[in-house]
């Protein structure tokens, strides 16, 4: 992963960790959330009753704009015209490093900066903590969408075998285990399933803060995923948290590149974007 795609990753959801740890974990040069670059009102109408929140979502197969990603392919293909809002960070990682009291005053700069009450996130972490510590809010994840509209819109099909690891934020955060399945079943994937899978899907090391709190944990649990991923026979996994992609990712590369790892958006991208 390139050091622009960290910048804008780590400062885009507002992570306010030790620059030498972000180095060492991840692999990126980290940067202040001051310079994650301007993120604008879009200059058009927004055709769908949501807005589009928190675009937190890296790739590695191809060198993609997030707002280009966002406005003019997979959504406008599925007739969303989102309009990208000037926001802040969740405040998730406050809450799971213990910051209570920073927590508390930065859900109220979230608010005051984020007024709308219902709208799209990108990020599986978001979509699964505004839900939970914003009870007036109705953040909608973006797979709910893609579920929803894909089968109106004939995509192609990949011809693709891999497995899918299930972020925990997304299955027992959410309760969404079969949506990323229908979908990837749309697009032409066969799914090979892990050993553990669903609700029961074992945690990669990736989310919760440990990352920073932990690296060995990490990456011990990160190893025994990408292992379980490779005894299903395929070559390829793919999952929808940013950070589980990373952590996995990481893995195969501490290991010899033995799996690749793939965001679900990058294979929606290709099914209906480049048909």
């Amino acid at each position: 992963m390139s050091a622009n795609k960290g910048r804008a990753y780590f400062g885009i959801v507002g992570y306010h960790f030790n620059p030498d740890v972000v180095t060492q974990l991840l692999g990126l040069e980290p940067t202040s959330t001051n310079d994650a670059g301007t993120r604008g009102t879009l200059d058009k109408p927004v055709v769908s009753s949501w807005e589009f929140s928190t675009p937190t979502i890296t790739s590695e197969t191809q060198e993609i704009d997030i707002y280009k990603l966002i406005d003019d392919e997979i959504l406008k293909k599925i007739d969303i015209n989102p309009k990208v809002m000037d926001e802040t960070c969740c405040g998730m990682p406050f809450a799971v490093l213990g910051y209570k009291d920073e927590l508390a005053k930065h859900k109220e700069e979230f608010r005051r900066q984020f007024p709308q009450k219902e709208f799209i996130c990108l990020c599986t972490t978001c979509a699964f903590f505004i839900n939970k510590a914003y009870p007036d809010l109705k953040p909608k994840y973006v797979i709910e969408t893609i579920a929803e509209k894909l089968p109106n819109y004939n995509p192609k099909e990949l011809g693709l075998k891999v497995t899918y690891h299930d972020p925990c934020n997304v299955a027992r955060g959410m309760g969404m285990v079969d949506e990323p399945r229908e979908i990837l079943k749309q697009i032409g994937v066969e799914l090979i399933e892990m050993e553990t899978n669903g609700k029961q899907a074992e945690c990669c090391g990736g989310g919760g803060g440990v990352l920073v709190t932990d690296k060995s944990l990490a990456e011990r649990l990160a190893d025994k995923r990408m292992n379980q991923a490779i005894e299903t026979g395929v070559d390829t996994l793919v999952t929808l948290c940013p950070t589980c992609e990373i952590n996995i990712r990481n893995a195969s590369n501490r290991n010899g590149g033995k799996l690749e790892v793939k965001n679900v958006l990058d294979l929606v991208w290709e099914a209906i974007c480049h048909k």
